[in-house]
């Protein structure tokens, strides 16, 4: 199998086994091997394991074996997927429709990871000590580790794909249109007029009186020279297409942001393509909660929070623009204006996907610079300096948002591509950032107790404790910490187990810092017997679209077992004694970042 298949594989069958019972750890000729039997259509398979880990995202290596009682023959790539659709089949009474339209995404996921892969050679990204925002954000070579077909693109063609896809680091000029105010619809929170903000930018350009500047993604401004309501306004004279100008823009992970050390804002654009599970739009109620969210960050709710916390940040949306058509909004133009924190100097920081990401033409991750380096500078054993790292992590990063839900009710969609660590110069972390306005979450409860601001919290996605809670879950612990955990594990300095139990020793502090001014969340970290995962394959199959079906339906859940359960009543029983921890990382004085 070449690289890219391997990749592909890889995250599928990691994707596959999170959940499932049908698959046990053996040993053949000396090597460890996941045996998966599948009942329904009589086949076992085995699969060679480079690293068996604890919170379940395994390093395998290929070919994948079907084993009968007298033979053992390799197998590839679309023989694994069939056996498993299979037995998805007849198991779950899945649709053949549904089947075909899987496979056709998984081919072309796997057809865009190869073009990626021939295009480059060599990630920066993933080996460098300091990385900043733009590098980071451009070495996600292979996307969601845990998606059956995390490359999958509907809508761009190849060319596009090499032009605009993030890993690929091209600069490119937003695209200008010059529209009659009364076809713009915007607001705003920036102490500035975005018509202004944007001209300032484009110098040369003298803005009639009257007219608005719309910046838009290149392909995103053809999309919508396509429609007959645009084509209208232009008739109209309405709407003048300038074409490409000004500064030159990059794309972010999220493909349809846009970035300049040079600009003050960033851009998140409306694109009318299926990346992964969705059509990647800008849609109406986004516009509101993107200043919903600003107002709050302005509340005194916010205010306690950045006081306990001045280390974390949220990255907002405060301003955004929208072309409307006879009274009603083109989402496909809509255009949201995001703080830029990394403008200028960027500092050393990176989303957690990239920092966790595999090195495809290595073994290992980014903390395989990161705690030699580290221990080399703080004269200290890699497996500690692997554990102050963590710690330094817990503190800056995972227990402000803990504090946020615990005394607010108030959840963060904190999954690895929206939330980010800040390094120092040296890879100790030092804050944290938050981004994605669409991400924001309140209970019921404290909607009803937080009246005032009723005006701001209508506009969060809302539910029932229970609910908040399962989300707030999956985003922030089983997709964000244990990615972290999961890969400082295979970077090898230190046991996954070890990095689970200081999470629980962790929450156990918490739990009696914070006492009963709080709810009962992290009592149900420790106590629940398992966590709600994400079922990526599952909302794959099923064609499940995560950004306009209704909150509730927008993917497949799963429950996995509770890591920090056992290793609750292990710490409780002191029975963890062959784990000696060294440090607090409060006890490490962290070097200053370069900005």
């Amino acid at each position: 199998m070449n690289l890219a298949t391997n990749i592909s594989l890889k995250s599928f069958l990691n994707s596959y086994l999170f959940g499932k019972d049908n698959y046990s750890l053996i040993k053949h000729q000396g090597n460890d091997y996941l045996e998966i039997n599948f009942p329904k259509v009589g086949v076992i398979l085995w699969v060679k394991l480079n690293y068996y880990s604890a919170t379940g995202r395994h390093q395998l290596s290929f070919p994948v074996y079907q084993v009968s009682s007298d033979t053992i023959k390799s197998i590839d790539f679309w023989q694994v997927l069939d056996f498993i659709l299979e037995e998805l089949k007849l198991k779950d009474d899945l649709k053949v429709e549904k089947i075909v339209k899987f496979r056709g995404q998984l081919e072309n996921s796997l057809h865009n990871q190869a073009v990626t892969l021939e295009n480059i050679t060599d990630v920066k990204g993933l080996s460098s000590l300091v990385v900043d925002f733009a590098l980071s954000e451009s070495s996600l070579l292979s996307g969601h580790q845990l998606h059956p077909s995390a490359k999958s693109c509907y809508g761009f063609s190849q060319s596009e794909y090499l032009k605009y896809y993030p890993e690929f680091a091209n600069l490119f000029q937003l695209h200008y249109f010059l529209v009659s105010q009364d076809v713009i619809h915007s607001d705003s929170r920036i102490n500035i007029n975005l018509t202004k903000l944007i001209a300032d930018d484009l110098a040369a350009q003298k803005i009639p009186e009257g007219k608005s500047l719309l910046p838009l993604h290149p392909w995103q401004a053809n999309y919508l020279l396509s429609l007959e309501s645009v084509q209208q306004m232009i008739a109209n004279g309405e709407l003048i297409n300038l074409g490409a100008l000004g500064k030159k823009f990059q794309a972010t992970s999220s493909i349809r942001t846009l970035y300049s050390r040079e600009f003050e804002y960033m851009f998140k654009m409306s694109l009318n393509v299926m990346i992964t599970n969705s059509v990647r739009m800008n849609q109406a109620r986004e516009l509101d909660r993107a200043i919903a969210v600003t107002e709050f960050w302005q509340t005194p709710i916010a205010s306690e929070f950045s006081q306990s916390y001045p280390f974390f940040k949220a990255i907002k949306d405060p301003g955004y623009l929208c072309l409307k058509h006879d009274g009603q909004l083109i989402e496909e133009s809509a255009v949201l204006i995001r703080d830029n924190p990394f403008y200028g100097k960027p500092p050393n920081v990176s989303c957690i996907a990239a920092l966790c990401q595999d090195n495809p033409f290595k073994e290992g991750n980014r903390f395989n610079t990161i705690i030699p380096k580290l221990a080399a500078k703080l004269n200290l054993e890699e497996r500690v300096t692997a554990e102050i790292w963590f710690r330094r992590f817990i503190e800056t990063t995972i227990e402000p948002l803990l504090w946020l839900f615990s005394y607010k009710e108030i959840a963060l969609e904190a999954h690895q591509q929206n939330l980010l660590i800040e390094l120092d110069a040296n890879g100790l972390p030092i804050g944290g950032y938050y981004r994605d306005s669409q991400g924001y979450y309140i209970t019921e409860k404290k909607k009803l107790e937080f009246d005032s601001f009723l005006y701001i919290f209508s506009h969060f996605a809302s539910g029932d404790s229970e609910f908040v809670a399962h989300h707030f879950t999956y985003y922030l612990i089983c997709n964000s910490l244990m990615a972290v955990i999961n890969a400082l594990g295979y970077a090898g300095y230190i046991d996954e187990k070890v990095l689970v139990t200081i999470f629980t020793e962790f929450l156990l502090e918490k739990q009696q810092e914070w006492g009963k001014r709080t709810n009962k969340y992290l009592e149900y970290l420790l106590n629940s017997q398992t966590l709600p995962m994400k079922d990526n394959l599952a909302t794959r199959l099923q064609d499940l679209d995560e950004l306009t079906a209704p909150l509730s339906q927008q993917s497949v859940y799963l429950e996995i077992k509770n890591p920090f359960y056992s290793a609750t009543r292990d710490v409780q029983n002191n029975s963890w004694q062959e784990y000696k921890f060294f440090a607090r990382a409060s006890d490490i004085q962290a070097q200053p970042s370069t900005r």
